[in-house]
């Protein structure tokens, strides 16, 4: 459990760096241009542009360490790249390969049919009951064994 909660508090550490890099003023930066503020700096992001920042794809590991960084380096490179909140789950879910893919058509397949309105806020608690929570459950029972 030690360990998961490093793990947690470097993660937000990171996140937190790019951030404040993100921040820094357009001075800051080196003579040559490198690093220099380009002119969509604050303008939403497409699809296209959130793609080449790289963020990393998701194929339903029942790691709950790699979920939650995957999970929290998606969400990052969303709030880095100025996508619009409503586009969030839009973006995020085009990272979801494999099983986790199979699994999000079948979640939002029936969140569709009870016309729930689908929030970041409502996918992040889904993907973390599907893939975070219940391996933290998992970890538990092997370690009182």
């Amino acid at each position: 459990m030690a360990n998961l909660a490093n793990t947690m508090e470097a993660n937000a550490a990171a996140i937190l760096q790019v951030v404040q890099r993100l921040a820094q003023p357009t001075g800051s930066r080196n003579e040559n241009g490198e690093g220099a503020e380009d002119s969509l700096r604050g303008v939403p992001r497409t699809l296209t542009a959130f793609r080449k920042a790289d963020p990393p794809v998701f194929n339903g590991s029942a790691n709950h360490t790699e979920a939650n960084n995957g999970f929290q380096a998606v969400e990052c490179t969303l709030l880095t790249q100025h996508v619009p909140y409503n586009k969030f789950v839009e973006y995020a879910t085009y990272q979801l390969v494999g099983e986790a893919q199979q699994w999000w058509q079948g979640e939002r397949r029936v969140l569709h049919q009870q016309n729930v309105n689908i929030t970041w806020a409502l996918f992040e608690e889904a993907f973390n009951k599907k893939y975070f929570h219940g391996s933290l459950r998992e970890a538990r029972e092997l370690e009182l064994l």
